[in-house]
């Protein structure tokens, strides 16, 4: 399974529409650097040092959705080149996402959550 499948730009325009309808975020790429409210979704907006980020517990059924999630998610981050923090703790992964050049949450960390909830939906069914 490979959700970056195909031409990655064509991808992520899609991803970019879809998102500005079901989340209603304007997909401005002059405001993605700036930062926002986040209203209440099944991420937590937690302050870790002073900087405000997105954070969000994943469990897994079987080691091997566990791996195909974290292959996912990071060919996701290198193609939009933002990287968020993966902890892996038993059959968990722990996600946080900020934007480092601000030390705060922007639209791009608001779009790499709703891609993580996206892969975590394709591969949260996969067992051994």
């Amino acid at each position: 399974m490979t959700v970056l499948s195909g031409n990655v730009n064509k991808e992520k325009l899609l991803y970019e529409n879809s998102l500005e309808k079901v989340m209603n975020l304007p997909m401005n790429k002059s405001s993605d650097d700036l930062p926002i409210a986040v209203k209440q979704f099944k991420w937590e907006q937690v302050n870790i040092g002073g900087t405000n980020k997105l954070q969000r517990q994943y469990e897994f059924q079987s080691s091997k959705s566990l791996t195909e999630f974290l292959s996912e998610l990071l060919q996701y981050q290198q193609a939009i080149n933002h990287q968020g923090i993966q902890v892996i703790q038993d059959s968990s992964v722990m996600v946080t996402v900020y934007t480092h050049d601000i030390n705060d949450v922007t639209n791009r960390d608001l779009r790499y959550a709703k891609m993580s909830d996206q892969i975590y939906g394709q591969v949260s069914h996969v067992r051994r």
